[in-house]
């Protein structure tokens, strides 16, 4: 992280999520990124969610609904305030 930082690059790091909902592995992953975005939606359905878990600089109370069409992933709507 310290190397990214120093040449203001973009660090993605993906990880697992158990089947509680909660990212596997060290507890300190979540604390060293400013972002985490959980993709959801079944592996044969057309439809696919992204909402923000965690984000340092923004609102966690949004999600973006996707459609997977023939050239990739489209975006079908934006929702805000889910809570």
């Amino acid at each position: 992280m310290a190397a990214a930082k120093q040449s203001n690059t973009a660090v993605i790091i993906v990880g697992h999520v158990t089947k509680e909902g909660m990212i596997a592995g060290p507890k300190v992953l979540e604390h060293v990124v400013d972002v985490v975005l959980q993709l959801e939606g079944e592996a044969l359905a057309g439809f696919k969610v992204l909402r923000a878990i965690k984000n340092r600089f923004g609102s966690t109370t949004e999600a973006a609904i996707f459609e997977m069409a023939e050239s990739g992933l489209r975006q079908l709507l934006i929702l805000r305030r889910l809570y």
